[in-house]
């Protein structure tokens, strides 16, 4: 760490043992190794890797000149790395790849109090770096986004999960194609996000998930989206928070011993919530609730 706040929020491991770490620094003299970037002000995103025999083979900084975060990080079986996270930069250049779904833009850039989620793949090279960027792109609408959790699969395709206040976030074959606000003109609620990418960074799907009623007075409902696995079977589950009183629960599974919730605990806080799509993302069988009166 450098002289100011330096937070780590995500680590990742490879097959051969590396280990990855992102999150963020505001110290502009946070010590960079062999970093691909200089620090661009504010708060940058860092991204670190040590080799299995504890080497430090790069510190290196991701971001713009406004506030960038890295919240997650994951390694395929080619030791490529993904990062994702959230940023207020303009300048936190999209990196575009041919056939990707890329997104060069922050389209929450009109206000300082809005963001974009940002997903950045780094491949490796022969060098002390041992990483380049090979592509990043922006992911967001009007309004903000993060990208909370990566999650790839044996075939390595990954998948996203985090949250969205967009009505205009670029949702691709969406199961839920619209946002749970309650107007167009304040889009303060936000919904949770989930999606999945195949290996050559192409959208497969992106859908929003959650509800629009709320009990807790004075705030916007909110539901976001914290983490997201793949089962052996290629069901996607993907995990969260949520205030919304009108959820689209379902069981399907035909397991009448699992768990299932499909009301809201009235309390001041969050429950909790899963929900399982089928690899395409065209269908749930399993969404509910979980919690008591209080947050969970």
């Amino acid at each position: 760490g450098g002289s100011a706040s330096d937070v780590f929020n995500d680590v990742g491991t490879a097959a051969n043992g590396d280990r990855y770490v992102t999150g963020y620094t505001t110290s502009g003299v946070f010590p960079p190794v062999n970093s691909q970037n200089f620090y661009n002000g504010s708060t940058d995103c860092v991204i670190l890797k040590y080799t299995a025999d504890d080497t430090l083979r790069y510190a290196t900084f991701q971001g713009g000149s406004q506030q960038d975060i890295g919240n997650t990080i994951a390694i395929n079986s080619l030791n490529e790395v993904f990062v994702g996270g959230q940023t207020f930069s303009t300048d936190m250049f999209g990196k575009n790849v041919a056939g990707a779904t890329n997104q060069f833009t922050n389209g929450g850039a009109t206000s300082a109090f809005k963001a974009d989620g940002f997903i950045a793949k780094m491949v490796s090279v022969t060098g002390p770096s041992d990483n380049t960027l090979f592509w990043r792109r922006y992911f967001g609408g009007s309004g903000s986004e993060s990208i909370l959790s990566i999650f790839i699969d044996p075939s390595n395709n990954f998948y996203i999960s985090g949250y969205s206040s967009s009505f205009d976030c670029p949702v691709i074959a969406p199961f839920k194609s619209t946002l749970s606000s309650t107007t167009a003109a304040n889009p303060s609620n936000t919904d949770a996000i989930f999606g999945k990418f195949n290996p050559a960074l192409t959208a497969q799907w992106i859908t929003y998930y959650g509800g629009s009623a709320t009990t807790n007075t004075g705030v916007a409902q909110t539901d976001w989206g914290q983490d997201i696995v793949v089962d052996n079977s290629g069901n996607v589950i993907g995990c969260g928070l949520t205030d919304a009183t009108d959820l689209a629960t379902t069981n399907t599974t035909g397991n009448t011993n699992t768990f299932f919730d499909n009301s809201y605990a009235v309390g001041n806080g969050t429950d909790g919530f899963f929900v399982r799509y089928n690899s395409n993302g065209t269908a749930v069988d399993f969404s509910s609730y979980f919690g008591g009166t209080n947050t969970d």
